[in-house]
């Protein structure tokens, strides 16, 4: 008897299968459709209809986070109206598993009409679409998953739009910084915030010297509200951090009357403010430490708290 499973295992090696057929068919066509992209003046309209439409959505989305300028047109509005979006300079980009469906026709005749260059994602190479692209990436023989309901055509046009932007992002040398500036929002923008941009400075950081008693420094950390104190030498130099830990470890009715040298960690833990916040969250979870002194070379410049990490949107991941 054949379980749910059974054919829910049976649908993903379609896929894959699918997919590895593409990979092994795609050809110099890729490599041109990824340098028009590029070379493009205007901006990529990505088009289709149907299942397509979702696809051809999804790429534009990730072209414009790329810095690429990016939109989508509905195949179905285009002949209402929206074929405006297209203008001179632009490369369109059309999804169509039959590559003649009627408003497809419409998006390619205007296209051809004002000298706008299309990029297809077909099957049929026999097809209107095919023809009369500019460069076409052909969709291997595939079967959909169950009837005719597109699934495998989805999965291999979205493949092949994840594989322009990768290629995209590495002619255009897209960098991390470049891409929070196009994304900064949500868990990705916070996931590429880097330690200076949240780091407690200045006189946010309770700093205390050498020598110094603890009922000074336990004032000195309530009033931070960080709970914890760095502690310097004489020249500026950090030597050591008290933490809530520390006083734990520490605490007996005499604390008060101790020396901060006393109850301090000696040579803390670092990191350099040019590190992402999602990794030294990592590694504040990995040590099981809760501050995390942000220096350069010798020199304290900032502190970062996990719980500053956590109203980020970061979440902890538990090795």
């Amino acid at each position: 008897m054949v379980t749910y499973l059974d054919i829910a295992k049976s649908a993903i090696e379609t896929e894959i299968r699918s997919l590895n057929c593409l990979a092994a068919t795609l050809d110099e066509n890729f490599e041109r459709a990824v340098e028009l992209i590029v070379n493009t003046s205007g901006k990529i309209v990505a088009s289709g209809i149907g299942k397509s439409f979702i696809a051809a959505q999804k790429i534009a989305a990730s072209l414009s986070s790329i810095g690429t300028s990016s939109v989508f047109l509905s195949a179905g509005e285009a002949s209402h109206g929206d074929l405006g979006m297209i203008a001179k300079g632009d490369t369109a980009l059309i999804i169509s598993n039959s590559g003649a469906s009627a408003e497809i026709v419409h998006i390619i005749n205007y296209c051809k009409s004002i000298k706008v260059p299309i990029i297809s994602i077909v099957r049929n190479k026999n097809s209107f679409l095919c023809q009369e692209s500019s460069i076409s990436l052909l969709l291997p023989d595939f079967s959909e998953v169950a009837l005719k309901i597109p699934s495998t055509s989805f999965t291999l046009t979205s493949v092949i739009g994840d594989a322009l932007v990768a290629c995209i992002v590495e002619a255009k040398k897209v960098t991390t910084e470049q891409y929070k500036t196009y994304h900064p929002g949500g868990k990705i923008g916070a996931s590429l915030t880097r330690v200076f941009e949240l780091m407690r400075t200045g006189s946010e950081i309770p700093i205390i010297k050498t020598g110094s008693l603890m009922s000074e420094a336990l004032i000195l950390m309530t009033n931070k509200s960080l709970g914890c104190v760095v502690i310097t030498d004489n020249d500026d130099r950090m030597i050591g951090i008290i933490t809530d830990g520390d006083l734990r470890r520490h605490m007996n009715s005499a604390i008060a009357d101790m020396t901060v040298n006393e109850v301090m960690t000696a040579s803390p833990k670092t990191i350099e403010p040019n590190i992402l916040v999602s990794e030294a969250l990592d590694y504040m979870n990995s040590k099981k430490i809760t501050k995390l002194i942000v220096a350069q070379g010798k020199n304290l410049v900032g502190i970062v708290s996990i719980h500053d990490c956590i109203a980020l949107g970061l979440e902890i991941v538990e090795s």
